[in-house]
């Protein structure tokens, strides 16, 4: 699902997307242009959290495509502290699991979208040009968990994480069914 979250500019024609972590077939399924687009092109990867938080500002990604486990920190710590550094950069979370909790955690951390680390290229390439577009990912086999989760909870915690009242917002709108449109007003 595809949920376009405000009035983003549309992204550039060549977008660079830094991989981070245990990524090696979404990497290599980017670069070797399987996704259906070469509108993105990967121009780094970094095997842990810390390498590409101490090197994201320099390489100026577009997108990072950031494992769920990481060697030396949880992959929900390094989103918000990507975004911190550079807000304007574009997270996909790359879950081991198709498990609606984990989505749920990712996107309430900071993520702009998720995906499965075993998602077929065509999947991939989409939740990509979502996220690049200014619009949040989560993948059709994994939404009705994800509604049905925050339904039932109706409030997101995720340790050390808090949600912008505009966030809370959004979201809100997402699980309320409302389109595009609305919630970009």
């Amino acid at each position: 699902m595809h949920v376009k979250a405000g009035a983003d500019k549309p992204a550039r024609s060549c977008a660079r997307a830094v991989c981070v972590g245990r990524l090696e077939s979404a990497r290599l399924t980017l670069a070797g242009g399987e996704a259906g687009n070469d509108a993105f092109r990967v121009t780094g990867a970094y095997p842990t959290g810390s390498q590409a938080l101490r090197r994201i500002s320099a390489v100026r990604a577009d997108l990072v495509l950031l494992a769920e486990r990481l060697p030396d920190m949880p992959g929900l710590a390094c989103v918000g502290r990507l975004k911190r550094i550079a807000p304007r950069l574009r997270v996909l979370l790359v879950g081991e699991t198709e498990v609606a909790e984990a989505v749920v955690n990712g996107l309430a951390a900071g993520a702009d979208g998720w995906v499965w680390q075993h998602a077929p290229a065509a999947e991939l390439g989409r939740a990509v040009r979502a996220v690049l577009a200014g619009g949040i990912f989560v993948p059709d086999a994994a939404l009705r968990g994800v509604v049905e989760l925050c339904l039932r909870d109706r409030v997101l915690h995720v340790e050390g994480v808090a949600l912008t009242r505009r966030e809370q917002q959004v979201l809100g709108l997402v699980v309320s069914g409302a389109s595009d449109k609305e919630i970009a007003e």
